[in-house]
């Protein structure tokens, strides 16, 4: 942007305004870019109220072990984010993490996914985590 001689202090003040905007956007946009995983989604807890505090601490001290974990809420409410968080704090962060949205699939197609002949959703987890959501 620029602004012509004589400039109007109007004009000054706006575009100085749209550069600070600009330059904050660009900052939160590198932020977010940085939480996102390989697959484009973000895998980290963010915010730092004390609930959020809480929740990470206790998927940090449940995540190294083998436990099977109950994830429960309403949709929306950011299970498959604290799946994948669990997932890249413990000992399987190397592997395969799956959603598998079982709201959309009739009984027969849950079946066909989890345990079918080709290519199972539990042969492609092979060692890693496997979120069944809804």
């Amino acid at each position: 942007d620029f602004i012509e001689k004589p400039f109007k202090t109007e004009r000054l003040l706006l575009t100085v305004k749209n550069a600070l905007e600009k330059a904050q956007l660009q900052e939160e946009n590198k932020s977010l870019r940085q939480l996102k995983d390989d697959d484009g989604f973000i895998s980290d807890l963010t915010g730092d109220s004390k609930p959020i505090e809480k929740l990470r601490k206790n998927i940090e001290k449940i995540a190294p072990t083998e436990s099977r974990v109950l994830i429960y809420g309403e949709a929306g409410t950011g299970k498959d984010i604290m799946a994948r968080y669990i997932h890249k704090c413990s000992a399987r962060a190397s592997e395969s993490y799956i959603a598998l949205n079982c709201a959309i699939l009739t009984d027969d197609d849950i079946e066909d996914e989890l345990f079918g002949a080709k290519n199972s959703v539990l042969e492609r987890v092979n060692g890693g985590t496997l979120f069944l959501d809804e």
